[in-house]
């Protein structure tokens, strides 16, 4: 009787069921079917320049560059739990929050800024699918580049787009997964010959003291996996993050978005095979670039993160803002660093 009262007093029913009593565990097959966005997320930032970078580093530098794996750690988690709390206390996405508090010039910068910085990714992504096609058929790496890009266009002006790109990335996660091993041999059989990464043949080769003739085609599927999934996304990505910075329709199957895709598409192609040089050195050039967005979004979300009117209701994240400080100081840093040796080999792509 005393614990029926005690219910009551608290403003609930005898027979209530207790908190969380009527979450059912879901089976395996659908709980898979909801990590879907997280797989395109991945598929979208793990792109053939993780594999080609870290493989070039680690044959020029071998194991001495591994402390930075530290800071970017750190800056990562940091970024995203900032984006997270942004989302929670406004209700919103980042740039739309940017909107709202700044003004539209702020979001339009970003938003143009980040474009640009995926932009830069299609045209290593375009590389590297090309780079893994030429070390399984042997085809030039423009030829077979050109081939996944009618794949990629056939796949934005299908039907139920979000559904075909969500199957076809949780495919080539299973290829990048390769990828992340092979770039460990990068620092243990290139750096103590001195050799350096100049063809995507040289990316096969460090595989071949463990893998044998396989290797090629090993590494092939690891890059055209990475670049594939990439490019399915990331052009789409580039265009929703400028469609809600000008505050336009960013659904993936509106006029905007595919047109939009279309043209990036266009664009990229003309100035990856305008370029003469090996598309692995493409693909690091490209990489270094994709870096421009962060000191423009990184200064908004910062910015906010130190609103006091963001905490109102919650605990003001002082350990977080301080975090969050740090982390933009230091990307900063690296992005002029990485800028500023990469950008007149950027520019000569252009001419």
């Amino acid at each position: 009787m005393s614990e029926n009262n005690a219910t009551m007093s608290a403003g609930m029913p005898a027979s209530a069921p207790a908190f969380g009593s009527d979450v059912k565990r879901l089976p395996l097959k659908d709980l898979l079917k909801r990590i879907g966005p997280g797989l395109i997320a991945t598929g979208i930032v793990i792109g053939p320049g993780a594999v080609t970078t870290a493989s070039m580093i680690g044959a020029n530098y071998g194991y001495d560059l591994m402390w930075l794996f530290f800071p970017i750690i750190f800056m990562g988690i940091t970024f995203m739990m900032v984006t997270n709390r942004l989302a929670i206390v406004t209700g919103m996405p980042t740039i739309h929050a940017i909107r709202k508090y700044y003004g539209p010039v702020a979001s339009g910068i970003v938003g143009c800024a980040m474009f640009l910085s995926c932009l830069f990714f299609t045209m290593g992504n375009i590389s590297g699918t090309g780079a893994g096609m030429n070390l399984i058929f042997g085809l030039d790496w423009k030829i077979g580049s050109a081939i996944m890009i009618a794949v990629v266009v056939y796949m934005y002006f299908a039907k139920n787009v979000y559904s075909k790109v969500e199957k076809i990335i949780t495919l080539c996660i299973v290829l990048m997964i390769v990828a992340f091993y092979a770039t460990l041999v990068g620092a243990v059989v290139l750096h103590p010959q001195g050799l350096s990464i100049k063809a995507p043949a040289q990316l096969a080769e460090m595989l071949v003291p463990i893998m044998g003739g396989s290797a090629r085609y090993i590494m092939g599927l690891a890059l055209l996996g990475a670049g594939f999934s990439s490019l399915l996304a990331n052009t789409q990505r580039g265009m929703v993050l400028l469609g809600a910075g000008l505050d336009k329709d960013v659904s993936l199957e509106s006029k905007f978005i595919r047109i939009g895709c279309l043209a990036c598409l266009v664009f990229a192609m003309v100035v990856c095979y305008s370029y003469g040089g090996s598309p692995t050195q493409l693909i690091l050039m490209a990489n270094i670039a994709t870096s421009i967005a962060t000191p423009f979004g990184g200064l908004f979300m910062l910015l906010m993160i130190w609103r006091d009117d963001l905490s109102v209701g919650y605990k003001k994240p002082t350990g977080l803002r301080i975090c969050m400080t740090i982390s933009y100081i230091f990307a900063v840093i690296m992005t002029i660093s990485g800028l500023s040796t990469q950008i007149p080999k950027i520019l000569a792509l252009f001419h």
